[in-house]
This record gives structure tokens, C-alpha cells and sequence, in this order.
């Protein structure tokens, strides 16, 4: 859908800013909390593999045995009951996992799009502002960009049927 006329509250170029800095603000932020969670994925994985290390080595090097001993307990008959594995390895680990599947499949998927957003007001700005490519010969400067931006943000799923038809027919031929 290409919207021909209306009267916007504002102008597009001013929607254009503002949009341009919230995408680069929402993409600053995904890539903030994806480093986050991929460090903290790599720190739990690290501290678990350095754990059982030093649970492996503690038999043989007496100064690690009071480390090691921190997860045995005593339980009503008198045994030790070892917990290093159930806390260290299987909570690290897992906690790792979680993390990195958290970071890769949901925060860099809207890092990214946030990002291409971005990149694209950007250039729509330059060319904007510089009168080039689209705008050269254009008549209404103001819904020209206002149309780009609402084509890239949300694309109408009209379109992106008969895309997807065309597409379809393409491969069969």
C-alpha cells in the first residue's frame, strides 16, 4: 500500500529522525545484552570446565582438596555425598546453554533488524536531504520518504503474497 496524499502530524523528516535515532538506540541496546549473554555463556562454560578440573586434580594435589571439599556433605548415616556435579557441572553448563541459545536466537535477530533499519534511514536521509536517486524529480519530497520508510518498516502482507507467488512461478519455469 502507497499512500498518494494525507496530512501527516508532523513531517516525515522529523518521523525519519526520530525513528533513526529509536533504531539505533534499540540496536545499541540487542548488541549490548547479545555480547552480555554471549560473554556470560563463555564465562559459565569456562568456570565450569576450570571446576572440573580441579575436582579431577584434587586427589593429587592437596593444595585443591579444600576446594574440592566445598560441595561434600554429610547425610543422615554418615556418608559424604559428593554435589560437585549436580551444582558445578550441570547448572554452569546449563546456564551456559541457556544463555547462548537466549543470545543467539532471540537478541541477535532483533540487534540485526534494528540495525538494517538504521543503516536504511540513513541512507534514505542522505539522499533525502542531498535531493538524489528518488527524490530528484519527485513532487511530494515529504511522502516519497514517508512511503520508503513505512515500505521498509512494515511491509504489507499483500505484497509479500504476491512476492512470494511470483517467486514461486519464477522457480517453475
Amino acid at each position: 500500500m502507497i499512500i498518494t496524499s494525507s496530512k501527516l502530524e508532523t513531517n516525515a523528516l522529523s518521523f525519519a529522525r526520530f525513528l533513526y535515532k529509536k533504531t539505533l538506540t534499540k540496536a545499541k541496546i540487542f548488541q549490548f545484552l547479545f555480547w552480555l549473554f554471549s560473554l556470560f555463556s563463555i564465562f559459565f562454560a569456562f568456570f565450569s570446565t576450570l571446576m572440573g578440573i580441579f575436582k579431577l586434580a584434587s586427589p593429587k594435589l592437596e593444595t585443591l582438596k579444600a576446594f574440592a571439599d566445598l560441595f561434600l556433605y554429610i547425610d543422615d548415616k554418615g556418608n559424604k555425598v559428593d554435589q560437585w556435579p549436580i551444582f558445578i557441572l550441570w547448572i554452569n553448563l546449563s546456564i551456559s546453554l541457556v544463555n547462548a541459545l537466549f543470545a543467539l536466537f532471540l537478541i541477535k535477530n532483533r540487534w540485526l533488524r534494528n540495525q538494517e533499519i538504521n543503516d536504511f534511514l540513513k541512507l534514505e536521509l542522505i539522499m533525502y536531504e542531498n535531493r538524489l536517486g528518488k527524490y530528484k524529480n519527485c513532487k511530494n519530497l515529504e511522502m516519497e520518504l514517508f512511503n520508503a520508510i513505512f515500505l521498509k518498516i512494515s511491509p504489507p502482507k499483500g505484497l509479500s503474497n504476491v512476492y512470494q507467488s511470483e517467486k514461486s512461478q519464477k522457480n517453475y519455469e
